[in-house]
């Protein structure tokens, strides 16, 4: 079964995600509110997929992904962020995360990029 770690401080963006995760039989899911504790969670759990805020409290998400990164190539990141602009979406693809969504999320959309990014994996 995939393991998915979703990572934002925003209890309604985490319930949205998870419920739509767990609609669609996506995965077992580790929830993380900062990118501190995500790393923690991340190195017990070793997700397959992580999905992730880049502005939180603590450890932002472009000093996690960086991170989460180094040494392995296993696991897929998603990015998500209210800031759509150009350069903090190069900033996020540079850290090393896969893909980059804008919120307000389309479920529909995420969905479909969830299962390409798995996709990818499975293929590699």
């Amino acid at each position: 079964m995939t393991k998915v770690l979703i990572v934002d401080d925003a209890d309604y963006i985490v319930d949205i995600i998870s419920q739509t995760l767990e609609r669609e039989n996506l995965g077992s899911i580790e929830v993380a509110r900062d990118g501190d504790e995500a790393l923690k969670v991340f190195k017990s759990f070793q997700p397959d997929l992580v999905i992730i805020d880049i502005l939180m409290p603590e450890r932002d998400g472009i000093s996690t992904i960086k991170e989460m990164v180094q040494g392995q190539k296993q696991c897929k990141i998603i990015a998500i962020t209210s800031l759509g602009k150009a350069s903090l979406k190069k900033q996020v693809l540079e850290a090393g995360a896969d893909r980059f969504l804008t919120k307000p999320l389309q479920m529909k959309t995420m969905v479909s990029i969830i299962k390409e990014v798995l996709g990818e994996t499975q293929a590699a």
